[in-house]
């Protein structure tokens, strides 16, 4: 605890075995205080398990959380087309990056119909099939991806690939389960985004990468990924 009012120390101090010194006294009730705090959060229900829907506060920072994770988790790639001069560096998000894959779809240079992964080192997935072009391009995500671009966890979720299915169909934010849903080589699932959703992402400016070294992220995005 930080804070210890007046009237809990009085209390305390009227025990048996209360010291006498106030400082021995504040530490004993900080480890009661801590005993106390940690059997009430072991009572509480898991999230799993608790009434909420696409329109708690909860379902919002999930959602947030989520968008971030596409628009402002960052990623370095680097120029290789220079000849004889130094290679430049320049940042895209995965949102940005997804929009590139969905390009090179169009244009024949990526296989279509099939998950593909933004980038090599996130995982972060797109799909679009150049056969049904009404049909928008769809986002998936694994739960680790906000180690790897190094942004807080989702709440309540942090890496772990059930939750993160399990409540984001809660909130709306998480296709529901089905046949032909993907999933890794190793078996673990993709959490596919809802429409809305993914157009949301996908709706973003490409200019939401700043340029790095007066490089934008649109020439970035034209380079093969570093």
């Amino acid at each position: 605890m930080t804070h210890h009012p007046e009237a809990l120390l009085s209390l305390a101090g009227n025990c048996g075995d209360a010291s006498e010194d106030r400082q021995e006294l504040v530490r004993l009730v900080d480890t009661e205080l801590s005993i106390v705090w940690a059997d009430l959060i072991a009572g509480l229900p898991e999230e799993a398990g608790a009434d909420l829907g696409p329109d708690s506060e909860r379902a919002r920072l999930v959602r947030l959380a989520i968008v971030g994770v596409w628009t402002t988790g960052v990623v370095f790639e680097m120029d290789r087309t220079q000849e004889g001069g130094a290679q430049t560096a320049a940042r895209s998000t995965l949102a940005h990056r997804a929009r590139a894959v969905e390009a090179r779809i169009k244009e024949g240079k990526s296989p279509s119909g099939e998950w593909i992964a933004v980038h090599p080192s996130f995982d972060a997935f797109a799909f679009y099939d150049r056969e049904k072009p009404d049909e928008p391009m769809r986002l998936a995500m694994q739960a680790r991806i906000t180690g790897q671009v190094k942004m807080p966890p989702i709440p309540g979720i942090a890496d772990d690939d059930r939750l993160l299915l399990v409540l984001g169909r809660r909130y709306g934010l998480i296709e529901p389960d089905g046949p032909g849903m993907p999933q890794m080589g190793d078996g673990r699932p993709l959490a596919v985004l809802e429409t809305s959703l993914a157009d949301e992402i996908l709706a973003l400016p490409s200019t939401d990468a700043p340029p790095v070294n007066g490089k934008d992220t649109e020439a970035a995005d034209s380079k093969e990924a570093a």
